[in-house]
């Protein structure tokens, strides 16, 4: 029989190791608690402070943007002005602001957004003077709504190429981002159901950088678009701010 003074040690050796393991459990429950809170889905208080700010500024802001009529696509800038990326206790990321005009540099632009993101979800709000683009993300995919009603899906960013698909997920297009180089200064093809709309190009913070004279964000664009062919040239602007958002992010941490 095992004497008391050798059972005693054995028994508290046991006691560490399940405090230690209990301690293990209870650390990975809360880092991975934390981390499902930082990148999950929205609240709904969340929801509602991100859509508020949104909408506080598009309606304080658009009123006064040039009027969107023939020609201003053309005339879109590769350059927005506004606040810096801010981030409410390192969850959500949030960024509005408006794209100015490659003829009249000193006015106001014809586009305005706001962008909030959450980990893999969020939403960008983009407007011009007459109507309003919605991409609602989640991971590498976004839903795009025009004034209101379905337009399609994108799918990918980075440097691939990036699907554009019909409300039922069938593709009808592309947009081709590998064509753009290192540092990110190069136009890709938008093409949509067969049909090249025209070339898209990266869109930057204004004096992040950048010398030079703003360039047109869109170039070679086809004559006689429709109005859901503009709606994805509009899609794709707006997928390229949420690409500067995400990359103003890296270059913080």
């Amino acid at each position: 029989m095992d004497s008391p003074s050798g059972t005693l040690p054995f028994l508290m050796f046991l006691a560490v190791m399940a405090l230690g393991a209990a301690l293990f459990v209870a650390t990975a429950i809360a880092f991975f608690a934390s981390a499902y809170k930082r990148s999950g889905p929205y609240t709904a208080n969340e929801a509602a402070r991100a859509e508020a700010r949104a909408s506080a500024f598009l309606s304080s802001t658009v009123p006064s943007l040039f009027r969107w009529e023939s020609g201003a696509l053309a005339d879109v800038a590769d350059r927005w002005q506004g606040a810096r990326p801010c981030w409410w206790t390192g969850k959500i990321d949030s960024e509005q602001g408006t794209v100015g005009s490659v003829n009249q540099i000193e006015g106001p632009g014809y586009l305005a957004f706001a962008i909030s993101r959450k980990g893999i979800h969020g939403f960008v709000r983009l407007c011009t003077s007459e109507c309003e683009m919605r991409l609602e993300i989640l991971g590498r995919s976004a839903n795009v709504l025009s004034r209101g009603r379905p337009l399609g899906v994108m799918h990918g960013g980075g440097l691939a190429k990036m699907t554009l698909m019909d409300p039922s997920r069938r593709v009808i297009g592309s947009y081709d981002r590998r064509a753009f180089s290192l540092i990110r200064r190069e136009y890709g093809e938008v093409v949509v159901r067969g049909r090249a709309l025209g070339e898209l190009k990266p869109i930057v913070m204004s004096g992040r950088g950048v010398n030079g004279p703003p360039r047109p964000i869109l170039r070679n664009i086809a004559p006689d678009l429709t109005p859901d062919e503009e709606d994805w040239l509009l899609a794709g602007i707006a997928s390229e701010i949420l690409h500067d958002l995400v990359d103003a992010r890296l270059g913080s941490d």
